[in-house]
C-alpha cells in the first residue's frame, strides 16, 4: 500500500513513516506544510493519504473544495483530536474515507488503513460517547447499513458494498428511521452516534446474512 503522510508536526510524520514502513507499507512522501500542494500525490501512486484535518472546517469553502477534489482521486484518512458528530460528519461528506482519533494506537491506524484499502469507510472506536442513549433493536443487515449510512455512503454504495438492491437499502433504511424514531437521515446519524450502535459496527460491514 502507497502511503503519504501530511503532518505539522515532522518529528510525529518521520515517527510515523517509520512505523509504517516496519509493517509493510511504502510511503511515497511526508508533508509538513498544509498549504503544500498535493496534486503531486496522485502522480506518486498513492493509494492512502494519512491527514491531520483537526483544523479542517466545513465553512472554509476552499479547504472543502480541495479536499474533495483530491478524495475524488485518492482515499484520505484524517487524524483528529475528539470531535463531534458534526466534524466527523463533515468529513465523511467531502469524501474521507476514515477517521481516526490522534489517541488511538497505531495498531488502529493498521487497521483503518486496511480497511479503507479494501474500499470501506472506518470510524475509530475512540470516538465513542460517554453519554449514551439506549438503542433500538435492529437486525444485522439493519445494522450494516446503518453502520454505512452512518460513515457518510449514499444508498447506491451500499448497495454495492452489500451487494444488494438499492430498493433494498431504502427498505432497510426506513425500518432504522422507524425504529429510532426520526424523520431524517442527519437525525439517524446524530442519534447512532449518541447511543454508540454505530461506532462498534466496522467488523460487520463487509458481512453478510
Amino acid at each position: 500500500m502507497n502511503l503519504a503522510i501530511l503532518d505539522t508536526n515532522r518529528i510525529f510524520s518521520e515517527s510515523l513513516s517509520c512505523f509504517l514502513k516496519e509493517n509493510g507499507h511504502q510511503v511515497v512522501a511526508t508533508i509538513s506544510k498544509p498549504s503544500e500542494p498535493l496534486e503531486h500525490l496522485e502522480k506518486l501512486g498513492t493509494d492512502i493519504l494519512i491527514a491531520d484535518l483537526s483544523r479542517f472546517s466545513p465553512l472554509d469553502p476552499i479547504a472543502f473544495s480541495d479536499y474533495h477534489a483530491l478524495a475524488e482521486k485518492l482515499k484520505i484518512i484524517a487524524f483528529i483530536e475528539d470531535a463531534g458528530l458534526n466534524k466527523i460528519e463533515s468529513l465523511f461528506n467531502i469524501g474521507v474515507a476514515g477517521c481516526i482519533s490522534k489517541g488511538s494506537s497505531l495498531s488502529v491506524l493498521l487497521e483503518g488503513i486496511e480497511k479503507v484499502g479494501n474500499g470501506h469507510k472506518f470510524l475509530s472506536h475512540d470516538f465513542n460517547h460517554s453519554a449514551k442513549s439506549e438503542a433500538p433493536k435492529l437486525t444485522p443487515q439493519e445494522k450494516r447499513v446503518l453502520a454505512l449510512l452512518t460513515q457518510g455512503c449514499s444508498s447506491k454504495e451500499i448497495a454495492k458494498i452489500l451487494k444488494i438492491s438499492v430498493k433494498t437499502v431504502y427498505i432497510h433504511r426506513a425500518k432504522v428511521i422507524q425504529k429510532f424514531g426520526t424523520k431524517n437521515l442527519i437525525n439517524l446519524r446524530k442519534k447512532a452516534l449518541e447511543s454508540g450502535i454505530a461506532l462498534s459496527l466496522g467488523e460487520q460491514i463487509a458481512q453478510t446474512d
